[in-house]
């Protein structure tokens, strides 16, 4: 992979994954640079990880100018593969018109304590810092095409710890961010919240132990990641 770092070039702190070494957890980007220019964070970005599946939303700060694809509002969803640090980041979810291919392949560094990702492409570099921290209570519900083969996914949502992300693309695309406080708040929103308005209550009903969706069905958040061929 051509973003592969040189070794001599892994920060102080920092390792490569080991194999099979999941990365679950919610993430909070702390900064990106971009062709090695200035460090800083211009949007709101969280990405959700648990087992093979992600979800990631990305919402501009008000004083954001001038954004790059890595900045601007956007949320997408989908299916990790790792080879080694190697990480393919393959979408059935996008709401980016500007991510030709539906998918984004990075090269991944671990912090020795497991709190801080480095991620690295081609021509960018973002820091990561784990906000909530996996565990068995985890959750991911799938909606798929009932008219189809049941393949193609009609919204992921994934609730780890005090957070959820979701993703839709029917009615219309989009995307939120709950954040669990008295209750479920809807704090960000990628496109109509109206596209799914039964994830506002489904945030409750999978913090409460309901088993029962209608359309939605639990995943096995144990699944890792596949190894890249």
């Amino acid at each position: 992979m051509r973003n592969e770092p040189q070794s001599n070039l892994i920060p102080f702190g920092f390792r490569e994954l080991r194999p099979f070494e999941p990365i679950n957890g919610l993430w909070r980007r702390q900064w990106r640079t971009l062709d090695n220019g200035v460090t800083e964070e211009v949007s709101l970005v969280v990405w959700a990880q648990s087992g093979d599946r992600f979800a990631d939303i990305r919402v501009p700060a008000e004083t954001s100018v001038s954004l790059d694809g890595l900045d601007a509002l956007q949320a997408f969803t989908g299916k990790l593969s790792l080879d080694g640090s190697s990480a393919f980041f393959d979408h059935d979810i996008d709401t980016f018109e500007g991510r030709p291919g539906g998918f984004d392949a990075s090269y991944l560094l671990i912090s020795d304590d497991r709190t801080h990702l480095r991620e690295v492409g081609d021509d960018f570099i973002e820091g990561w810092v784990q906000t909530e921290e996996a565990d068995s209570s985890n959750l991911i519900i799938e909606r798929r095409d009932p008219q189809g083969s049941g393949e193609r996914v009609l919204g992921r949502l994934l609730l780890i710890g005090h957070t959820a992300v979701g993703v839709w693309s029917e009615p219309t695309i989009g995307g939120g961010l709950w954040v669990r406080r008295a209750g479920w708040v809807l704090e960000e929103l990628v496109g109509v919240f109206g596209s799914a308005p039964e994830l506002d209550t489904i945030c409750f009903e999978l913090s409460n132990g309901t088993e029962v969706y209608d359309g939605w069905q639990l995943v096995n958040s144990e699944t890792q990641p596949d190894a890249m061929s």
